[in-house]
């Protein structure tokens, strides 16, 4: 079983795409990203998403681990193949890897018990994101399961982490680690799967959903106020499921 330390936090996200080029031409309209080339594992085209100059996320072609369009927020651990072996011994799958990418950390991606698919990131020269929880940035990611109990018992084992409150299906929990908020979760019902949701954040929600209808996008979740400000529920013209959030007057936005 693996040890549990500091770094069990969200630190990356990126999103596959049946068409990367098409797909990154989206985001960079939508949240003023710029996109550079280059390469993942197996010598997979993996392009980096950049905000002002600081990386926000990556995007890769679909693969046969991942034949469809999807988000995935990764959580950085200290030792990737101990929290493969950790997840197997939970009940949860491997999906890819572990493998190392370049110089820059140690990738692999699997399952909770539900089917909730979650990247797992060892850095080494990459610690993920330079900048996480502003505009244009990462700012939350939201697990959407049938099952409660079970998440809170696996992503305790997996990750250390644990949720706020005594169990109560239908209310909103928030992770934890080391005591700092590190997503959030939800019980969603059983027609829906069971997900990770990565938010990016925004100034304007209703701008930026309307920005997303008009360039082929589709908003699943009209704009709506939420305890974590106003939200969205966004998908891409290929598909790939996304949420934004812009926060109240006053607020500041949360980072993961």
């Amino acid at each position: 079983m693996k040890t549990h330390n500091q770094m069990s936090l969200p630190c990356w996200a990126d999103v596959t795409a049946m068409d990367p080029p098409a797909s990154a031409a989206f985001y960079e309209e939508l949240f003023q990203w710029r996109t550079t080339p280059g390469t993942g594992p197996e010598s997979v085209d993996y392009s980096t998403f950049a905000l002002d100059g600081r990386k926000v996320g990556g995007i890769s072609p679909c693969t046969p681990d991942i034949p469809r369009p999807t988000w995935l927020p990764y959580i950085r651990v200290a030792d990737a193949d101990e929290t493969v072996l950790t997840v197997l011994e939970s009940g949860g799958a491997l999906v890819e890897g572990p493998a190392e990418i370049n110089d820059l950390g140690r990738l692999a991606v699997v399952t909770d018990p539900d089917g909730a698919m979650v990247g797992v990131w060892q850095p080494e020269a990459l610690l993920g994101a330079d900048v996480i929880g502003l505009p244009g940035s990462m700012c939350w990611n939201e697990l959407q399961t049938h099952d409660v109990d079970r998440a809170r018992r696996f992503y305790g084992q997996v990750f250390g982490w644990t949720a706020s409150g005594p169990p109560a299906p239908s209310r909103y929990t928030e992770w934890h680690a080391q005591g700092l908020p590190c997503g959030g979760m939800t019980l969603v019902d059983s027609r829906a799967p069971a997900r990770w949701l990565t938010y990016v954040g925004v100034t304007d929600c209703d701008a930026a959903a309307e920005k997303c209808e008009g360039r082929g996008g589709t908003v699943q979740c009209s704009p709506a106020d939420t305890s974590r400000g106003r939200s969205a529920v966004l998908s891409d013209p290929q598909g790939a499921v996304f949420a934004i959030t812009a926060p109240r007057s006053g607020d500041a936005m949360r980072a993961s």
